[in-house]
């Protein structure tokens, strides 16, 4: 029995997205590069958690004492570069406008019509489910 796609919401850019039964492994993001932002993301996160604790900090001490001392001069602090006051903003606004021209699929009453997959492009089935195929498979019987 052949599964009928599977329709939901990326959960970085909230894209409505379709995949079907044979690439869906429990994605929660589009096909596009949102996995891999959410991996840097939660990656940074761990990071600045491990330079919190105590061994985090000692360990970029020693790490920023032999830095020092291949140096042989003083580190000092650089001034940051001037930016506009608006500068944020418009980047903040980039962010949220990428990714959101989400492809929403309009019913032809005339046709029938199959929404593809993202990931591999096969032709689906103009029905889809809202719930993991293991869900799905075990409401089944």
């Amino acid at each position: 029995m052949r599964h009928p796609p599977r329709l939901y919401n990326c959960a970085r850019c909230a894209q409505q997205v379709v995949i079907c039964s044979h690439c869906d492994r429990g994605q929660i993001y589009c096909a596009g590069d949102c996995a891999q932002q959410a991996r840097k993301q939660s990656l940074q996160q761990a990071g600045q958690r491990y330079q919190m604790s105590r061994k985090g900090r000692l360990v970029h001490a020693a790490r920023q004492a032999r830095y020092r001392s291949r140096r042989q001069h003083k580190v000092t602090h650089q001034g940051s570069t001037p930016i506009s006051r608006h500068a944020s903003l418009i980047q903040q606004l980039k962010r949220l406008l990428r990714g959101r021209g989400s492809r929403l699929i309009q019913p032809d009453h005339h046709a029938e019509v199959t929404m593809p997959c993202h990931f591999c492009g096969r032709g689906g089935s103009p029905f889809v489910r809202w719930v993991f195929l293991s869900h799905f498979s075990s409401n089944l019987g």
